[in-house]
C-alpha cells in the first residue's frame, strides 16, 4: 500500500493556497501483475488502484449510460447540484473509424467546466492519432497558472486498449485530479487551481468529429459526506 506527495518541488512554495502548500493522493494497493497492451506483448507491470470507502460517501446526483455513438450535436452534459462535492467518474470507450486523418484533431473530450463561466475549466480526453490520453489543467484564471514557468499546463500517456477496448476512472475533489488509466495499470495525479472561490458547476463529454468513439459505458457521481 501507498500514498503519494501530489505537487512539485519546483513550484511548491507558490501554490496559490492558505494556509497549506500541498496534497497527499488517496491511498492506493500496489502490486506486480502480468498486463497484455496487445497480443503481441506480456508486460510485468505495476498497478496502482484506488481504495476508497465509498460507503461513507453520499451520491447527490449521478448518471449512467452506456453503448451509444458519442456525437458532435449530442454530447453528455452532467450538471452539479452542490458546490465543492467530489466528482468520481468512469468511461470505457471503443474506436469505431476504421482510417482516422492523421492530419484531422480527432478527440472525445471531458471538460469540467467552473462556475464562473465556460471559460475556465479542466478537460482530459483521448486522441487516437497519437494514441494518448491528455490532461489540460491550463484553462484556469489563477494567474500563478499562466505565471509560474515551472508549472506544466499538458500532459499526456500512450494507451493502447485491452481487447479492444479502453477504460479511464477518475476522482476530481476540490484541487486534486486522480486518475487511473486501463485497470489502474497507469495513472495521473495532478494538483489543479481554479481562481479564488470557484467551483465546478457540470461535466460536458464531446467529440471533435462524428462516427469514431463508441462509448461502452459513462458514469458520473456527485459525492458528499
Amino acid at each position: 500500500y501507498g500514498i503519494a506527495w501530489a505537487s512539485n518541488w519546483q513550484y511548491a512554495a507558490f501554490a496559490p493556497t492558505h494556509p497549506w502548500r500541498s496534497s497527499m493522493s488517496i491511498t492506493r494497493k500496489l502490486y506486480l501483475k502480468d498486463h497484455q497492451p496487445n497480443p503481441e506483448t506480456t508486460l510485468l507491470t505495476l498497478v496502482s488502484e484506488p481504495i476508497v470507502n465509498w460507503s461513507h460517501l453520499k451520491i447527490q446526483n449521478a448518471v449512467n449510460k452506456g453503448n451509444f455513438a458519442l456525437s458532435k450535436e449530442n454530447p453528455l452534459v452532467f450538471k452539479c447540484k452542490q458546490p465543492n462535492s467530489l466528482l468520481s467518474f468512469k468511461v470505457s470507450w471503443k474506436l469505431t473509424a476504421v482510417e482516422l486523418s492523421l492530419t484531422e484533431q480527432t478527440n472525445w473530450t471531458l471538460n469540467f467546466t467552473s462556475s464562473y463561466g465556460r471559460d475556465e475549466f479542466i478537460s482530459l480526453g483521448y486522441d487516437p492519432t497519437a494514441s494518448a490520453c491528455f490532461i489540460n489543467r491550463g484553462n484556469c484564471n489563477e494567474p500563478f497558472v499562466k505565471e509560474n514557468p515551472f508549472f506544466t499546463d499538458k500532459m499526456s500517456c500512450y494507451l493502447e486498449p485491452v481487447n479492444g477496448v479502453f477504460n479511464l476512472c477518475g476522482i476530481l475533489d476540490k484541487n486534486i485530479l486522480e486518475l487511473f488509466f486501463n485497470d489502474s495499470t497507469t495513472t495521473s495525479t495532478n494538483t489543479v487551481f481554479l481562481s479564488k472561490g470557484n467551483t465546478i458547476s457540470d461535466v460536458e463529454l464531446t467529440t471533435s468529429k462524428d462516427g469514431v468513439f463508441e462509448i461502452v459505458n459513462i458514469e458520473i457521481e456527485e459525492l458528499t459526506l
